[in-house]
């Protein structure tokens, strides 16, 4: 869903893309990352319980890859905005808006791939 919400909110000021950003998806770190660790192991089980049925083995190990990947761009691309992110909140709040707008397109962009994948 994010990457549909991608072009409005390239478009948004430091003010309220921060605003948005700081508040909207506060808690979907926590669902978000239990979910996706489910859905890795989930398809990694099921691809390990049709091993021998080729062609829906090969797909669903495909897509288990893919879930991995995925989970692993996050980390490496979304995660440490957020750190940062938190980070500021903690020490210097005011500073939050124009950290965003250094960091949007990492953030963004990050979670796109993941999309993709």
């Amino acid at each position: 869903m994010k990457v549909l919400e991608l072009p409005q909110k390239m478009q948004y000021g430091p003010a309220l893309y921060s605003a948005v950003n700081t508040t909207l998806y506060r808690y979907f770190a926590i669902v978000g990352g239990a979910y996706q660790l489910t859905s890795i192991v989930a398809a990694g089980v099921l691809a390990f319980l049709i091993r021998r049925h080729v062609p829906a083995f090969e797909w669903t190990l495909f897509a288990a890859v893919c879930l991995g990947l995925a989970f692993i761009s996050w980390i490496l691309l979304v995660s440490p905005v957020n750190s940062q992110i938190a980070s500021a909140l903690g020490r210097a709040p005011q500073s939050v808006p124009g950290l965003w707008m250094q960091l949007r397109d990492r953030w963004e962009y990050g979670h796109a791939t993941g999309f993709v994948l």
